[in-house]
């Protein structure tokens, strides 16, 4: 039998593939001899006990008998990510629907004005083909806010969403006070039946790549050894809302009123600290790590946030005022008290 050169290489999924060049195919068959005729392939699955590998559409590189270990497929429908997932290890993503005991706990959630319970409700819907988990907390915030839109218009589809703002025409507010009109004419309450469905995805040749924007460390003592950058997950931002340092108690000198503000100082060092990524470190140790970084290195991470592509959901509605017909921009946000009107 003549010799065939044949080459191997690993494919996404641990496999391996096989490929001949054309000369040492044609000497390979020329060396076979001749075989039954080729009889329909279901034929051969029924014979040898096998199944044909269907690729699910979330990811056409795993088969539906590999999602299936960890998917509920029976519930579960699969979604696509404004980021296009270039930011994660996993490539698919399925979401279950929600039911009456995630529900009640985002109502906990807004009794306490805490974003951890939301996010664990999102996180309990979902699943990958790959069996990760953590999925929410893993997620960029234009991702996240994506699937918060994508939950409501999938499974929610008979409860409205209702934005309520007030009318800022100044001849509008004018006939108000001079009381020609009721000050409840000046209130906009509008139901947004597809929940703003603009959404911009990332570009489908869009390669993430921060390696000109590595910091150098300079002048630190005792700088990670191992670290990489890469845009701020959600876990981020659930560290950052839960962290003493982020708000602060100010005086209101209209008023006399004290209220929690944002840290100015803080959140400044915060912009750069959640683009660094060190195992094992909270936000609050890398802040505290870009405070002993130079300039350098702080506008490295900053441009480095800066050099993503715009994407997620746009969150900006037009409202029209029944009244006077004035129209105004106001920023839809769905959160734990926005997401059903009755909470």
């Amino acid at each position: 039998m003549a010799k065939v050169d044949i080459k191997q290489f690993k494919t996404s999924n641990g496999g391996t593939k096989t490929v001949y060049t054309r000369q040492s195919l044609d000497q390979q068959q020329a060396t076979q001899q001749p075989t039954m005729q080729v009889v329909r392939s279901t034929t051969i699955q029924r014979a040898t006990g096998q199944q044909m590998e269907i690729p699910t559409q979330a990811n056409p590189e795993v088969s539906v008998q590999q999602a299936v270990k960890n998917v509920d497929m029976g519930q579960a429908l699969s979604v696509d990510l404004p980021s296009r997932f270039v930011f994660y290890s996993f490539k698919d993503l399925y979401i279950k629907p929600m039911r009456n005991i995630h529900r009640a706990k985002l109502a906990a959630a807004y009794q306490m004005q805490a974003v951890r319970p939301v996010v664990e409700v999102i996180d309990s819907l979902l699943s990958t083909s790959d069996g990760q988990t953590g999925l929410a907390y893993q997620l960029t915030e234009p991702d996240f806010n994506y699937l918060m839109y994508w939950i409501r218009i999938h499974f929610f589809t008979t409860v409205p969403f209702t934005i309520k703002a007030k009318c800022t025409n100044p001849e509008h507010i004018k006939q108000v006070e001079e009381g020609k009109k009721h000050k409840s004419t000046l209130n906009i309450v509008q139901t947004i039946n597809n929940l703003v469905p603009e959404s911009k995805f990332l570009p489908k040749d869009y390669v993430p790549d921060f390696s000109q924007y590595m910091p150098s460390f300079k002048g630190v003592d005792n700088p990670p050894e191992y670290f990489e950058v890469a845009p701020p997950s959600y876990n981020d931002i659930i560290e950052l809302t839960e962290d003493d340092y982020f708000l602060i108690d100010q005086k209101d000198p209209a008023t006399g009123k004290v209220e929690k503000v944002p840290n100015t100082a803080y959140v400044y060092l915060v912009n750069a600290a959640a683009m660094l990524r060190v195992p094992g470190m909270s936000l609050r140790d890398r802040a505290k790590l870009i405070g002993d970084m130079d300039d350098v290195d702080y506008d490295k991470l900053v441009q480095a946030s800066k050099s993503i592509p715009e994407y997620g959901v746009n969150e900006i509605v037009k409202l029209k005022c029944k009244e006077c017909g004035a129209v105004r921009q106001v920023r839809a946000r769905l959160d734990a008290h926005s997401f059903f009107p009755d909470l």
